[in-house]
């Protein structure tokens, strides 16, 4: 019995301290108005002007890395560290497109990160998640379709 104690101790403690890094993949931050944003309504679509799919790891609010999609997945394109531009202004907000999050033991340049769905999307505004959306092509660029709004 006393085995079996130590060992889900054990087990606790390695889930505790995970040897895996949690990184938030995001689309790259898109600057919009306060006054459309508390319109937001379902099936609006804001469009974010990409016309590949590209994004960034964000952990703790600092941008880890730039991935791309690829055949096989996400790959990393490169690694840096620079903190998160939120600068507020007075009439505009930085949304943030969350598509998944990955867990990574670390970044490195060319690495494939396996995303099951992209299709999903949180749009967070001021660290709040303002709405849920879903990845549309609009006249061949990346946008977002709002489902449900979050107030």
């Amino acid at each position: 019995m006393k085995h079996k104690t130590q060992a889900v101790g054990l087990l606790h403690m390695v889930q505790a301290h995970g040897m895996y890094d949690t990184y938030t993949f995001a689309l790259p931050l898109v600057w919009v108005s306060k006054k459309r944003l508390k319109t937001l309504d379902v099936e609006d679509v804001i469009l974010i002007g990409l016309d590949r799919f590209k994004g960034v790891l964000v952990k703790d609010g600092m941008l880890c890395a730039d991935v791309i999609l690829g055949a096989q997945g996400l790959q990393i394109t490169h690694v840096m560290q620079e903190a998160l531009d939120l600068e507020e202004s007075k009439k505009h907000v930085a949304v943030m497109f969350v598509c998944a999050n990955v867990k990574l033991y670390r970044l490195e340049v060319g690495q494939i990160i396996e995303v099951t769905d992209l299709e999903q999307v949180d749009v967070i505004a001021e660290e709040k998640k303002i709405a849920k959306g879903s990845l549309v092509c609009v006249n061949n660029e990346i946008a977002v379709k709002i489902n449900k709004v979050l107030r």
